[in-house]
């Protein structure tokens, strides 16, 4: 039995025999592993402090691994990156969307190039374009009136919005993204996602920011909320570290973490969604 089986099998609550193990006491978040080992640490470290373990998963498998990882998980995070959508990446996403469809919880959040990832997956790659000057670049939100119904700001009080619209506490590392004009003409985003926030670029070139997709527990954010606290580069110096920075970093995560926390993968509970 291979090891990542075995490490499968005791996120399931099961030893190699069969026997019930001790059940974990944390969600576990499965991590695509396409950013360096500092920053992957970031994000594990992001989920970490709102009670999350994390499983950084292969860069490829097949079928089988495939259903073990997403039996043995929580919730998948895709980080940022430079990486075109990788085949495996795809047919977990895809997994959970037939899952969640199906009412098996299992939530998706997708960060910068994760985030472009899920607007292919819903709306193609036509609509997501190069050419923003973004790169290490704090900025604010524009809300959408789709924010004010949100499940993502549901929980967010008065004053982290007002820091969000007003204050450039978010963190942008990217140069390709999808314009609002763009997102709203796809009929594959708008009949999937709503967009809750966009920002501009150092140019005024505005860009989709976030978005919810309509029924599943499925998130994106175009900016990068886990290096505001765990990513320390000379390349980053620009990242806001104010402590408005940081309450919003943190409300980002403990909305994840909570959504992950609704997942409840077991082995018998899920053989068929």
């Amino acid at each position: 039995m291979s090891l990542f089986l075995l490490l499968a099998l005791a996120l399931l609550g099961l030893t190699a025999a069969g026997a019930p193990a001790a059940a974990p006491r944390k969600p576990v978040i499965g991590i695509y592993p396409q950013v360096s080992a500092s920053y992957l640490t970031a994000y594990k470290e992001w989920v970490a402090q709102e009670g999350a373990e994390s499983l950084v998963l292969p860069e490829s498998f097949n079928g089988t691994q495939l259903e073990a990882i997403f039996l043995s998980t929580n919730g998948f995070l895709i980080p940022g990156g430079s990486a075109g959508l990788s085949t495996s990446a795809r047919a977990l996403i895809e997994r959970a969307i037939h899952a969640n469809k199906g009412g098996d919880f299992y939530p998706v959040w997708g960060t910068c190039d994760g985030f472009e990832w899920l607007m292919e997956i819903f709306g193609g790659m036509g609509d997501i374009v190069a050419g923003f000057d973004s790169e290490y670049m704090p900025a604010k939100l524009t809300f959408t009136p789709a924010a004010k119904t949100s499940r993502l700001y549901a929980g967010a009080n008065a004053s982290l919005i007002r820091w969000l619209a007003t204050e450039p506490i978010t963190y942008n590392a990217h140069h390709a993204g999808i314009t609002p004009s763009s997102a709203a003409a796809n009929k594959g985003l708008t009949q999937t996602i709503d967009v809750l926030s966009t920002s501009v670029d150092r140019k005024g070139k505005a860009y989709v920011a976030q978005f919810e997709a309509k029924t599943l527990p499925i998130y994106g954010n175009q900016f990068h909320p886990e290096k505001i606290q765990f990513v320390h580069s000379a390349e980053d110096k620009d990242i806001p570290r104010t402590p408005e920075a940081v309450a919003a970093a943190k409300y980002l995560a403990h909305f994840f973490v909570s959504e992950a926390k609704k997942s409840n993968h077991t082995a018998a509970s899920h053989s068929n969604p």
